[in-house]
């Protein structure tokens, strides 16, 4: 299953079967120690900016909470409301509307 095209590792090595020279190995290495160092700037501020976004994330959360926590208080506040409303309201008869009306627009046409 192995691949042809994969390079054959033996422990015999000799400066005479290399192929690349001393130039080119150091021109290599020039380039690869730039790459590193560029991705190693590209790291170093994704790190940053990924902390900078956990901390946001951490104070959205807690704004979220303290809405909640606001959001069920006024529907309790609401719902209390609403009973003292209905309770308010249901002390009054139809009966007592009628005569009330009656009496305004009878006080309408003095």
């Amino acid at each position: 299953m192995a691949n042809d095209n994969t390079p054959k590792v033996t422990s015999e090595s000799s400066l005479d079967e290399c192929e690349l020279t001393m130039d080119e190995l150091g021109e290599a290495f020039e380039e690869l120690s730039n790459n590193y160092d560029v991705l190693n700037k590209k790291y170093i501020k994704m790190k940053k900016k990924n902390k900078a976004l956990q901390n946001k994330i951490i104070t959205l959360s807690k704004e979220k909470d303290a809405l909640s926590s606001t959001l069920i208080s006024t529907i309790k506040d609401f719902d209390a409301y609403k009973i003292s409303y209905k309770v308010k309201f249901s002390l009054i008869d139809n009966n007592e509307i009628f005569i009330i009306k009656d009496k305004i627009s009878s006080l309408g046409e003095l």
